[in-house]
Order: structure tokens, then C-alpha cells, then sequence
């Protein structure tokens, strides 16, 4: 026996049967099947016939050994308990074999094939032998191991002579397989050859239906690889053909023809043909087989490329799931994965982790193909785009040509990916100056997809933008904009105006997110161009195209599934709207046409809470549209899960590294699978319920007039703030007019400005405040002076940064010379205005902010809710010493502080509602439960309170939350009420108050505004809220909430209630700093 490394074993397995019992296998057959199944030089096998004693005895490695014992076993197995009539040996092993390779069980399958051919071979069966040996083959090739793949087909040229004589079928099959090898492995000529013999062979052998597929299937797969997408859709239609049910040739057939969609950038169809192979597939073998996987991930490339990124990664991380239960880790499937999370992270910004993935994709290619083979090209040219989207241009250029060379090598001058890659080298080029080299490569791919692809196509699309963005940056703005409108016109089928006027009204595109990048480039090339003659016309036409890109992110962001995706985008699309607001602001300022305010105005809302709006309309929807409550019922049920597994995954991946992967990994499944329910149920909710989707599309811009009409008198202002990039928009509405301002405030210098503002109130001391409060005044307020002489109420919709800020501590004059012995005679802007905020018009406009659902609370009850924490072991505080304890603490799972004041605080505003015998409860320590807010009496509290610790996470805004009394360990909760289960909310309460530290703050995103407490509460039906924007002092908040809570019940509106309590405070003296009255701010009504 030849040497060996490794653990050596000998093993002995008793043979029970004599050797000349005819009825049960003979040893000799068993001894070559088993040694045909070993792997060399994995071990000797050897049989002892020793009357009833007989015994196979191995000897070699541990792996060898293994395999020896199960397949001895399988044999024996069928020795003992025999065949049926009819069915030999070989032919059970050989089912048993596809089974196991249908449960994708291919490394057992590979045994038991191997076994199975052993015996056809010792029948003299070569049509048995060689069907066991494709099975095989198919194994290796799935497990991503073609050169075993191709050495388990391999035959002598007589050998394979006899087959084709004999067995033309199965000729023609292990043709089909040695094709899909070499498709696989890039080399397309020799696939396609063996496809053509391979379709000779079934027509001398006579009708196989599925074997007929096969061949098809093969044709079309090796034509879509080599971008013939019309060839590729035929052969798969021929496919549908021959079946007249559901089966997996169909879903075969059904995931290449999405393919074809996918590649000429069809993606609707693509998704739709998808989700119809997925679903056959699952029904024929579960939701764990590889093939799932395979199109899970197909599925998330089609959401990468609509701009759903996190959706996207949540199919392909559940794809790697699956697989890596079912396959090795070397399988380059697990490349393919890796190339497609890297380009998602990129979409994300997440540069640093799209180049760990990118890299670990091409070194398991190269691993597993060598160098040269396509895959490896993909690779590289992904890095490529990483590194143009880090702006190392030089870098990305080597990259693009190396996947260049690789490409044309293996796939021809005309491939798609072989234009793709002219169209980035080019677009790098042109990055770094070299114009000649970027006009040419740019050409190359705009003429060669011209004739391959056609006009009509996403990717020629881009080669015309290309090429009108070099003209572009190169200051030639007339001559960018003839390519611009070509781009578009190859995006929308029915649009072909060729005029610079002109916009496409279409609702679909080939590409949404095309189009509207090629719109933003040919809005901004109008501008600077010289367009019309004039600067007027110009702007005009810029100002129509900028309309037109608006509507198309507003439809992109509707049509996203994942929350994040859509938050993310809008934060993209806020460009849009920024580059929109200056050029209607431009106009005006031209034209003294008030209609350009009006224009500006809509840029500027439609960047104000849209995902929020959209959230509610589809919530209202649902209740108006005719949907059974069984079925609301049971969407309910898949919010709240959704909203608990994706908490629970959150407070995981909080712990880094020491988070249980295990667990998370488990807990991801879980949520994709809730996910993958919800959006199916909505779907049949789209489908049976037409009014459903009707309603919930219906949100739409509020006009300033509309918003004029609904001010509740002339005493009261709107002032809605965008902060753009080089300047900051303000729009003041009033019962007597509508005004917009351009104020000279970057959204740098207004961050620092808020920031030193914030942490000077905070430090409680100096005039410092004062000084940069006045400045923040003049710069913010003073420019409406002349729309406020009568006004006596604001309401501010912030934006950016200016959500952080308290409007009412900012002061009217300058900071006295030397500072005062107590804050109360500074004029703060409290002290003038009742100030309370929106998070948009929109939201202000809205009927359950305004009122509409005010009846069913309208005699309902006061609930205060105090865990107050008396020393208990459970949320007990572990807090550095302070003059006033504060209500907060940063870190989740950290002990929390007693509240001593927080029990007074309840209970003085409960005596204020006894006292004019209105009901009102409270929920005090171990009865402050979460599970108060989760009951159907939730819905009868017209005011709640909740006077507790706030738990903050500016990373995580969904580990934000409430903190409640210790749970009982039956209910399930966990004493916090995060942010996501917020949503799942059913409130009534015409105000919440949260009177906690730091509940007002959050992330702020671009495009949408905070995402945090505030917005959660809004969503789940409170239509008034006061949150705090720092650490708040326990005994200063009870006084404050008592003073706010008397004026309520006097009939104050609640910003004048407000108001009054902080003036309060600061007439009092003792707490006139704004740092103890100015944190607490009202949001809604």
C-alpha cells in the first residue's frame, strides 16, 4: 500500500451472507463497488471468505474509512433485504443515489453513483454505467468541482463509439452534462458543439420529453451568457412548450428567461418570472435546496439594480445561509455570492466592506477556475467600481482593463460584459483627464450596444450618458445635452422627442434609477448651458426637467420594500430636490413670479417625512379599503413579529464581537421568511383589494394655499426650513401671505453653529448661549420679521441639523456684557411665541393630526406611567454622582437610576384631573409595564404619560426606547419598548408625552428628517407629542410637566401650555437657565 498521510484506520464490516448464496450479492461485486467508490489513494479494501464469518477489512485514511462503512452498509443493506422484482441492485443504488442528490447530498450521492456503476459495469450495462457516471458528474459540477466533473465522463473513443450506438439517449445526456461543464468553465464553442450533438442524438433515439428540455435549457443558458437574448428567450419558450404543468424544467426555463429580463434591464418582468420559478422550485424540493439559494440570489441582483440595497442583502445573505448547509465552503457559488454583496455594500457607501467581499469572491474563483475564466474577470471589474466609487481613479482603470482582457478573451469583442467593461474604462479615463482615450472607449461601447442591444436598452442608455457627462465636465454643457435626451429616450419605450424641452411623462421606465440620474445630468447641463437664449428659458427648461426627476424618485422610493433602502435613497434623491428648490428660487428672483414659490415649496416637501407619509397612507388604507379584519389581524401579527426579530437581531449585532453568529444567523432567516410572508400578503391585499392600493398611492404634495387655509387663525405662523448644501431655504406661511427666503447658511456652517449652541446651554453657565442663541435668531428668524409682527404662535418644520435645535431658547438681543445673576429677564423667543413643531406640512395637513380621530378619545382618560426604580435589583442605577439625578442612561443593559420625582410627577397631574373629575390612572412601579400600551384600552387614553429613563442609540435609532418596570417572566416582554415595536402601536392619545431624557433625538436622514421616538408615536397614532432634546433634571421636569398639565386642563392649547410652564420656570428663577425648561419641545398640534 502507498504511503499515506493522516490518520490511519483499519476497518472490518462482517459480510453475513456464504458466497455462493446466488439470491445475495456476490463479494466480489461488493469489493469492486466499494473500492470504485474510494477516492485513491484514500485506502485497500479486502475480502475474507471464511464460512458464515466472511468480512471486508479496509485500510487507509480516516476519510476513506468512512465512506467505506456507509457504503459497505448500503450494500449490505440491499443484500439483506433484497429488490423487488425486476429492479436490480445497481438500479436501487442508483435511486437512491438521485435522491440523495436532489436533497443536495452530494458528496453520498457521488459514493452510491460510483457504487451503482460498478455494478452496471460488472453487468456489461454501459448505458447503466455511464447514467450512474453523468449523476456523478452532476455532483462534482454543483459542488463547483469541474475537473472531476469532466473526469467522471471521460471515455475511450471506442467506449464512447459503443454508447452512441447502443444508448444514443444517454449519449445525447452525457453530452448535455460535459456541455454545461464547459458553459460553466467560459469555453461557450465547445458547449455549443456538444449541445448540437447532443439534440442529433435525441432525434436518432426517439422522444424524451425531459431530456428534449435539457437540450433547450442548455441552448438558451450558453446564448444569454453570450448576450443573445432573443436566441436565449426562444430556446426557453420551446421549453415551456413541452410542459403543460409546473415543473422544474419549467422553473428552469422560467429563471433563464428572468435572466434575459435582468440583463436587457427589465426588471419587473425579471422579478415577476423569478418569484414564478421560485415558487415551483420550493414546491418540488423545499426551502433549503441550493437551487432556492441560486434564485434568492438571482432575486437580490434584481433589487440591487432597482436601488433596494438592503433588500437585496437580506436575499443574498439568506442564499449564503442555505448553501452553506448544503455545500462546501470552496464552491464557487459561494464567489458568486461574495461578488454580489460587495456591489450591494458599494450601493450602501460601505466601501470597506465591499472590498473584503470583492476580494474574497475573486480569490475563491481563482481557486476554483484558475486565473482566466470569466468569474474572475466579474471580480475584478467589481473592484474596479469600489474604487471609482472611492475616487481612486488609477486604480479602478487597472482593474477595468485587467477584466477587459480577461473578458474578450473568453467571450468575444461583443459581449455585453466586454462593453461594459469599455464603458468603465472609458468613464475612468475621462476621471482622470485623458479625454481622447475616454471619447474613444465611450464610443466604442455606445456603437457596439447600438448594434447588439439595440437603442432601446439600459445599457446603451448609459453609454450616451457617459459620453454627455465627459462633455459636461469638461464645460461643454451644449454639447452634453443631445446625448442626455438620447439616454433618456433609450430608457422609456414610448418616448423618442428628441427636443431639449422635452420630458418623458411615461409611468415606467427600463430603469427608474437610470432615468432619473440621466434627468438630474440634463437638468443640470440646461442650466449652464445656453439653451432658449436666454437665462429665463434656460432655467426653465431645467426647472420642468428637476419636476420631472422629483416624481420619478418619489416613485422609485414608493416601489423599494425595504424601509432602509427607501430612507437611504431619499437621502440620494435630496440633490434632487435641493438643485430644484435653487432653480425655482432662481426663477422667481428673475421673473417676480410667485408661481416659482410655489414650485420650490413642492421640492421642498417632498423631502419632508416622505417614507413616514407614505407609511401612514398605506395604514389608512388598510382600514378604508374593505379588508377583512381576520386578514388585518393577521398582517398585524407579521408587523409586530418582524418588529420584535428585527429588535432582537439589532441587540445582537450591538455586541460585535461577541455576538452568537449562530443565533443571528437563525434570527435573519427567521426575518426574511416574515418578510418574504408580508410582502406576499400585501401583495394579495394589492391584488384582491384594488381600492387598497388606490388609497395608499394617493399622498400628495400639500399646496402652500391648502396650508394657509388650515392655520387656525392670523396669530399663527408655519416656518419651514430645508438645509442645503450651499445655502438654507426658509418658507414662511401665514393667514395673509406665503413668503420663501434664501438664507446664506451652509449646512456646515449651520451643524457647527447648533452644535456650539447646544453644548454651550448644556454647560448651564456664562452667556455664551446667549451670544450664539441671538446669532442663531438672526440668522434664522430675523429674515421674517415682516411676516411675524402679528404672530403669536410658531409652528417650525425643521431639517438637518435644525431638528436638534430649541428654537425658544434661541434669544432676540445680544448676550449682556456681563452675565446675569439668574436667566430671567433674557428675552428668549418663548417669551414672545408659543413655538411647537411638525416634522411637515404634510403631517400638519393630515386629518389625524388635525383632529379626525379625536371622538373616540374625546372623553377618554389621563394614564401616568412610573416604573420609578426603588432600588431594585433589576433596574437599579449605577450612576456617577450628580447635584440632580437625570433620566438617562447611553447604554443599553446598564442599571437604571431611581426616580424618586417621577412618582410625585404622576401624581400631582393625576390630582389636577381629579380635581376636575376627570378620569385618569396610573400605572406606578412594578405595574409600569410595557404591556400597558400593547392593550385595547390603549386606544381610550386621550393622554398619556410616561415619566421614566429613555434609552438612546444615534447609531441604531431601532435600539432606541421607553424603559419599563421588570417584566414578568410570563409575559414575554423585556421591559423596553423599542422603537420598532412603537410602530406596532394603536394609539388614540390626542397627546403622549415622554417625559424621559433625549427621547426627541434620533438620526437624521437626508430627504425624510429624525428617525426616532417622535416619529414612531406619530406613526401609531398619537397626534400631539412632547419629547426632550438632552438630559433632562428629574426634579425640574416634575415642575414643569405639573405647570404644563394645569394649563392643559384649563383648556390651553398645548403649545400655549407650554409655553406658559417654561416661562414658569424662568420667572421662578431657580430653573431659568434654558438648560432645565428648554429640552422638552411639542411635536404635532
Amino acid at each position: 500500500m502507498p504511503a499515506m498521510h493522516g490518520t490511519l484506520l483499519i476497518v472490518v464490516v462482517h459480510y453475513p451472507y456464504s458466497v455462493r448464496d446466488a439470491e445475495k450479492l456476490s463479494p466480489i461485486i461488493v469489493q469492486k463497488s466499494l473500492k470504485s467508490a474510494l477516492i485513491e489513494p484514500s485506502g485497500t479494501i479486502g475480502f475474507v471468505a471464511n464460512g458464515g464469518k466472511n468480512r471486508f477489512i479496509f485500510r487507509g485514511k480516516e476519510e476513506g474509512a468512512m465512506r467505506f462503512v456507509s457504503v459497505c452498509g448500503l450494500l449490505i443493506i440491499f443484500g439483506v433485504q433484497g429488490t423487488p422484482a425486476g429492479v436490480t441492485p445497481a438500479d436501487s443504488l442508483y435511486s437512491a443515489a438521485l435522491s440523495l442528490q436532489e436533497r443536495a447530498k452530494h458528496d453520498s450521492a457521488v459514493v452510491l453513483f460510483d457504487a451503482a456503476a460498478s455494478l452496471f459495469g460488472a453487468a456489461n450495462d454501459i448505458g447503466g454505467r455511464v447514467k450512474c457516471l453523468i449523476g456523478s458528474a452532476n455532483s462534482w459540477r454543483s459542488k463547483g468541482q469541474f475537473e472531476k466533473s469532466l473526469e467522471a465522463l471521460r471515455m475511450t473513443p471506442p467506449a464512447e463509439t459503443e454508447l452512441r450506438e447502443l444508448r444514443p439517449l444517454v449519449a445525447a445526456q452525457r453530452s448535455v452534462t460535459l456541455g454545461a461543464v464547459y458553459r460553466q468553465t467560459g469555453k461557450y464553442d465547445t458547449a455549443l458543439t456538444l449541445a448540437s450533438s447532443a439534440l442529433l442524438l435525441h432525434q436518432r433515439g426517439g422522444p424524451d420529453t425531459t431530456l428534449l428540455a435539457d437540450i433547450y435549457t442548455l441552448f438558451a443558458g450558453i446564448h444569454l451568457d453570450l448576450g443573445r437574448h432573443d436566441s436565449a428567450l426562444a430556446y426557453n419558450r420551446r421549453v415551456l412548450a413541452l410542459f403543460t404543468v409546473p415543473d422544474l424544467k419549467v422553473s428552469a426555463a422560467l429563471n433563464s428567461i428572468a435572466g434575459m429580463y435582468e440583463s436587457r434591464g427589465e426588471y419587473g418582468k425579471a422579478l415577476e418570472h423569478y418569484e414564478r420559478a421560485l415558487a415551483m422550485r420550493i414546491a418540488a424540493l423545499g426551502p433549503q435546496h441550493p437551487d432556492i439559494a441560486n434564485i434568492y440570489n438571482n432575486i437580490a441582483a434584481v433589487y440591487f439594480r432597482t436601488g433596494d440595497a438592503d433588500r437585496s442583502l437580506e436575499y443574498y445573505f439568506r442564499s449564503l445561509s442555505i448553501m452553506k448547509g448544503t455545500l462546501d465552503g470552496s464552491n464557487p457559488a459561494f464567489g458568486v455570492r461574495y461578488n454580489n454583496i460587495a456591489m450591494s455594500y458599494r450601493a450602501k457607501g460601505e466601501f470597506g466592506t465591499a472590498l473584503e467581499y470583492g476580494e474574497r469572491s475573486k480569490a475563491l474563483f481563482v481557486r476554483a477556475f484558475g486565473p482566466e475564466h470569466p468569474n474572475v474577470a466579474g471580480a475584478v471589474n467589481n473592484i474596479g467600481r469600489i474604487l471609482f466609487d472611492m475616487k481612486q481613479y488609477r486604480r479602478a482603470l487597472e482593474a477595468y482593463r485587467e477584466a477587459y482582457a480577461l473578458w474578450k478573451a473568453k467571450l468575444g469583442a461583443t459581449h455585453p460584459n466586454v462593453l461594459q467593461s469599455c464603458y468603465n474604462i472609458g468613464e475612468a479615463y475621462g476621471k482622470l483627464g485623458e479625454t481622447g482615450e475616454a471619447v474613444s472607449w465611450l464610443t466604442q461601447s455606445l456603437e457596439l450596444r447600438r448594434r447588439t442591444l439595440g437603442e432601446k436598452n439600459v445599457k446603451t442608455s448609459q453609454s450616451y450618458a457617459g459620453l454627455g457627462a465627459l462633455h459636461a465636465d469638461a464645460g461643454r454643457p451644449d454639447s452634453a445635452l443631445p446625448y442626455y435626451q438620447r439616454a433618456i429616450i433609450a430608457l422609456v419605450e414610448d418616448f423618442s422627442d428628441s427636443s431639449l424641452a422635452a420630458d418623458p411623462d411615461a409611468p415606467r421606465s427600463l430603469s427608474d434609477l437610470d432615468l432619473l440620474g440621466c434627468l438630474m445630468q440634463k437638468a443640470e447641463a440646461l442650466a449652464g448651458s445656453r439653451y432658449g437664449g436666454s437665462r429665463t428659458e434656460r432655467l426653465r427648461a431645467a426647472l420642468s426637467t428637476y419636476e420631472h426627476a422629483a416624481r420619478v424618485a418619489e416613485r422609485i422610493r414608493r416601489d423599494m420594500s425595504a424601509e432602509g433602502s427607501k430612507l437611504q435613497f431619499g437621502a440620494m434623491a435630496f440633490a434632487v430636490l435641493d438643485r430644484g428648490i435653487a432653480t425655482a428660487l432662481a426663477l422667481r428672483e428673475l421673473t417676480k413670479d410667485a408661481a416659482y414659490a410655489a414650485a420650490a415649496w413642492s421640492f421642498a416637501e417632498r423631502g419632508k417625512a416622505g417614507v413616514l407619509l407614505d407609511a401612514i397612507a398605506e395604514s389608512e388604507a388598510k382600514r378604508f379599503a374593505g379588508i377583512p379584519d381576520s386578514v388585518l389581524d393577521r398582517e398585524a401579527a407579521l408587523r409586530a413579529d418582524i418588529a420584535f426579530t428585527e429588535t432582537q437581531i439589532a441587540r445582537e449585532r450591538e455586541k460585535k464581537e461577541k455576538a452568537d453568529r449562530t443565533k443571528l444567523s437563525q434570527r435573519e432567516n427567521i426575518l426574511f421568511d416574515l418578510r418574504r410572508a408580508s410582502e406576499e400578503l400585501t401583495a394579495r391585499l394589492e391584488r384582491d383589494y384594488p381600492r387598497y392600493y388606490e388609497l395608499k398611492r394617493q399622498t400628495a404634495v400639500v399646496s402652500p394655499d391648502s396650508v394657509r387655509r388650515s392655520l387656525p387663525d392670523r396669530r399663527t405662523a408655519l416656518l419651514e426650513y430645508v438645509v442645503g448644501e450651499k445655502g438654507t431655504t426658509l418658507f414662511v406661511l401665514t393667514k395673509g401671505g406665503f413668503s420663501v427666503r434664501r438664507l446664506p447658511l451652509a449646512a456646515d456652517t449651520l451643524s457647527a453653529l447648533v452644535k456650539r449652541f447646544r453644548r454651550s446651554v448644556q454647560s448651564a453657565e456664562g452667556t455664551e448661549h446667549i451670544a450664539l442663541g441671538h446669532e442663531l435668531y438672526a440668522r434664522l428668524i430675523a429674515p421674517a420679521a415682516s411676516s411675524l409682527r402679528s404672530v403669536e404662535r410658531l409652528i417650525i418644520v425643521p431639517d438637518g441639523i435644525l431638528h436638534y435645535l430649541p428654537f425658544e431658547a434661541l434669544a432676540m438681543k445680544p448676550a449682556p456684557s456681563t452675565p446675569p445673576a439668574d436667566y430671567s429677564g433674557v428675552p428668549y423667543l418663548v417669551t414672545k411665541y408659543d413655538v411647537g413643531y411638525q416634522l411637515s406640512a404634510g403631517l400638519f395637513m393630515a386629518g389625524r393630526w388635525n383632529g379626525a380621530a379625536e371622538e373616540r378619545t374625546a372623553q377618554g382618560m389621563f394614564a401616568g406611567i412610573a416604573p420609578v426604580f426603588p432600588d431594585p435589583p433589576a433596574h437599579s442605577a449605577k450612576l456617577t454622582p450628580a447635584e440632580r439625578v437625570t433620566r438617562s442612561r447611553m447604554v443599553e443593559g446598564e442599571r437604571f437610576g431611581e426616580l424618586k420625582e417621577s412618582e410625585r410627577e404622576v401624581e400631582e397631574i393625576k390630582r389636577l384631573f381629579d380635581e376636575r373629575r376627570k378620569p385618569a390612572t396610573l400605572f406606578l412601579r412594578g405595574g409600569a409595564q410595557e404591556s400597558v400600551l400593547r392593550t385595547t384600552d390603549a386606544e381610550r387614553y386621550r393622554y398619556i404619560h410616561i415619566a421614566t429613563h429613555g434609552i438612546i442609540n444615534e447609531e441604531r435609532p431601532e435600539l432606541s426606547g421607553i424603559v419599563f418596570a421588570a417584566p414578568d417572566e410570563r409575559s414575554g416582554d423585556d421591559g423596553v419598548l423599542y422603537l420598532g415595536e412603537v410602530y406596532n402601536l394603536e394609539l388614540g392619545a390626542d397627546l403622549v408625552v415622554l417625559s424621559a431624557c433625549e427621547t426627541g433625538l434620533g438620526t437624521i436622514v437626508r430627504g425624510e428628517g429624525m428617525l426616532g421616538l417622535t416619529r414612531g408615536f406619530l406613526y401609531a397614532g398619537a397626534r400631539s407629542l412632547v419629547v426632550s432634546l438632552w438630559q433632562v433634571g428629574d426634579r425640574s421636569t416634575a415642575d414643569l410637566m405639573t405647570h404644563f398639565y394645569a394649563g392643559v386642563l384649563n383648556g390651553r392649547p398645548y403649545s400655549a401650555a407650554l409655553r406658559d410652564a417654561k416661562r414658569a420656570m424662568i420667572a421662578g428663577k431657580r430653573h431659568s437657565h434654558p438648560v432645565e425648561w428648554s429640552p422638552f419641545v411639542l411635536t404635532g398640534r
